[in-house]
């Protein structure tokens, strides 16, 4: 029996009943217990449930008991009692009452802040295992659960949920411990007092045939949680009473290494936007992080990067990175561009998170990407999604679903930013939401590049006067380094493609517009022999962020249909090309609001070989008057005219040759009228043609005689 309790505004009674501890059949003789108020003293006593002994008997076993208070019973004095009645005195049966709870709002608490500082037995109905005391490391007090207790669980009291109402709340598990395997903890609400409880949010997948989003479900993984991280969740429409309590709860047979605990609690509606993901609520205010500020705490206090690149070829940053799991550096899938990748086979969460991004004027993602380097994924739930979180990792929405049965093969993925992701605090993830564990339907992503420019630059220079590469100026620089190359004089992007990995040099985006040219200086296999002309490097471009590629020039012969009977060489070049200024107007398909060029050299193949090749003096832009013969660089509307020729085109030159007569009788070409030749030699040919020696072209690859500049 209890003393007198005021209960004018409390809501329920809830308890733990046994009746009938004894292994043989249970009496269905024994009398009832009864459950009884009293609002006079206990003088007078009325019933609020009866439970009877026997087989059939809802509490046979350990059994939860919630029972809603009538309104006649709250009253500032009201005694409660459990109530054996016996007609002699004897009992043919034990029962037993544990954890019992009266108290609770009738009409729910409004908010629940509980920052663990002390106990605050009002706040919880239930939390068996728990124990408060620090962390982790940390000073303030957890609702820690560990020892050799085989329940762990928390228990709210009754709270009013709103349509604004979101939970937050400190959660670690494990603290970094190395003998902890994966492990779960459960977020569940309750609208009935407890008595049956659900996921406060459900997953949602592809397999789910009614979502209109994927997100993960109210389930925590240890692996992501080894360290103090605080989690917010708004809550579901349908968690939405004014009676909803929320429990946490480990599932049973944990092992007792697998602890885990909560702190500061918060559930209301008193912090608007959910502090934006980066600040806790405290009594209505939203108390920033460190590095953060504002109202919401919305705003950073320093300049977030503009972009993110990434080729793995060391340990991912802690500086770009939020979050990895489930994923190492490793070249267990080849190269996907270029070296290891970032592998993802773990057994628990699979997922890599960028820090904070400002992507007010970024356009495109980028990476390389490929499923199965072990185990292929075998339905759509294996799939990764790419996805964007504007509050710090709240709430996630997806940009591109990674379809499991495509990129079995090294797949490079470019995916233009939504308008809604171009804001000032922005979050990227790839996210495998199941699998069937370690090292089944395994994934790898290389070459992460996130940014771009909303308005992509009208002009494009490059490598001029010895410039080195630089992030500004180059997605992606794979196996290219900045070294002399061939007399350069300076230093010039030098690249050379390896056993199975491309080399590859590729500009960002550029807006292309009519009249425009691109010109550069390119040498490849310099004093190396036609005889073995090796890997060509190939000069594409792109008008849709790098997913498909095509020559800048195609090749062409005069038989060819759509060629209207002009030779065309493609832009494609064979060793050995000395240095070279190659101009190529573009207009056309060229022409783009975002376009792309690159030069790759593809991996060596068998006994191939690969030789060097260079670049320098880029230009992209507005083309110069008759682009300037030929003779000259454009830089800026403006032709500075190679050695020996002059005027505003380069158009007058001084002491080229005013005849050209060769019978081909020494040894070498005249370099006096001879400017390149690939491909052939002076030799004697099958058939005399008029007297002895002739140019004889039996090269593999091009075969090309061409004139110095003649008057």
């Amino acid at each position: 029996m209890s003393r007198d309790l005021d209960l004018t505004f409390v809501g329920s009674i809830q308890f733990y009943l046994r009746l009938g501890c004894k292994s043989e059949a249970r009496s269905s003789e024994e009398q009832p217990v009864l459950l009884q108020y009293s609002i006079d003293g206990g003088s007078t006593w009325n019933m609020l449930e009866q439970f009877s002994f026997g087989e059939n008997s809802r509490v046979s076993h350990p059994s939860y008991i919630a029972i809603e208070l009538p309104h006649h019973a709250r009253t500032n004095a009201t005694k409660l009692r459990w109530w054996q009645p016996s007609f002699n005195g004897t009992f043919l049966e034990e029962w037993a009452l544990d954890q019992v709870f009266i108290g609770g709002d009738a009409n729910g608490v409004s908010t629940l802040n509980d920052d663990f500082s002390s106990t605050k037995e009002a706040n919880w109905v239930l939390n068996p295992g728990a124990k408060l005391e620090p962390t982790c490391g940390s000073k303030n007090n957890f609702l820690h659960f560990k020892g050799p207790d085989d329940r762990r669980y928390a228990v709210t009291t009754d709270v009013v949920v709103t349509e604004n109402t979101y939970i937050q709340f400190e959660l670690v598990m494990g603290c970094r411990s190395s003998s902890a395997t994966c492990y779960e903890i459960l977020l569940e609400y309750s609208i009935d007092m407890g008595k049956s409880w659900d996921l406060v949010q459900h997953d949602c997948l592809p397999m789910n045939a009614d979502c209109s989003d994927f997100f993960e479900g109210s389930v925590f993984y240890s692996d992501m949680y080894q360290d103090i991280t605080r989690v917010s969740v708004p809550l579901p429409y349908y968690t939405r009473t004014q009676t909803t309590r929320f429990r946490w709860i480990q599932l049973p047979e944990f092992k007792s290494s697998q602890t885990w605990a909560i702190g500061h609690l918060y559930i209301g509606e008193e912090c608007k936007y959910m502090c934006s993901g980066h600040g806790k609520c405290s009594s209505g205010v939203c108390k920033c992080d460190d590095g953060w500020t504002g109202t919401y705490c919305e705003e950073s206090k320093s300049p977030l990067p503009t972009e993110l690149r990434d080729s793995f070829v060391s340990e991912p940053s802690n500086s770009k990175y939020a979050l990895i799991v489930g994923g190492i550096l490793s070249d267990l899938c080849g190269p996907l561009a270029s070296g290891t990748s970032l592998h993802f086979y773990g057994s628990c969460s699979r997922q890599i998170v960028t820090k904070d991004l400002n992507l007010e004027k970024a356009s495109v993602i980028t990476f390389y990407f490929r499923y199965g380097c072990i185990s292929a994924p075998i339905n759509s739930n294996h799939t990764v999604f790419l996805q964007y979180s504007l509050n710090g990792g709240i709430i996630w929405k997806t940009m591109k679903e990674l379809y499991f049965k495509s990129y079995l093969i090294p797949s490079y993925v470019a995916v233009p930013l939504p308008d809604d992701a171009r804001a000032k605090v922005v979050r990227i993830r790839w996210w495998q939401a199941q699998h069937s564990g370690r090292a089944h339907n395994d994934w790898a992503i290389d070459n992460v590049f996130i940014g771009g420019v909303l308005q992509a630059p009208d002009k494009y220079i490059a490598l001029e006067n010895g410039h080195f590469l630089v992030n500004s100026e180059w997605i992606t620089s794979t196996h290219v380094e900045n070294a002399e190359y061939c007399n350069s004089g300076t230093s010039v992007a030098v690249g050379k493609s390896i056993s199975n990995e491309n080399a590859v040099l590729e500009t960002i985006d550029i807006h292309i517009k009519k009249n425009y040219v691109l010109e550069f200086m390119f040498s490849i296999g310099c004093n190396e022999s036609w005889e073995d002309p090796g890997m060509p490097v190939r000069l594409e471009y792109s008008v849709d962020f790098g997913n498909s590629w095509q020559e800048v020039v195609q090749k062409c012969l005069p038989m060819e249909l759509n060629c209207s009977g002009v030779a065309e060489y493609p832009s494609i070049y064979f060793t050995p090309v000395p240095w070279k200024r190659f101009t190529f107007p573009l207009h056309g398909d060229f022409i783009s609001n975002w376009t792309r060029f690159r030069w790759t050299q593809t991996a060596t193949q068998d006994a191939t070989p690969s030789h060097e090749w260079a670049i320098k003096n880029v230009y992209i832009g507005p083309q110069c008057p008759h682009h300037c013969h030929g003779h000259g660089s454009c830089i800026s509307f403006k032709c500075h005219c190679d050695k020996g020729y002059s005027g505003e085109s380069c158009s007058h030159s001084e002491n080229n040759p005013t005849f050209l007569k060769e019978s081909f009788h020494e040894v070498n070409l005249d370099p006096t009228y001879w400017n390149y030749v690939v491909g052939g030699r002076i030799a004697y040919p099958c058939s005399v043609l008029v007297e002895d020696t002739a140019v004889v072209f039996s090269g593999p690859g091009p075969r090309i005689l061409e004139t110095v500049d003649l008057d």
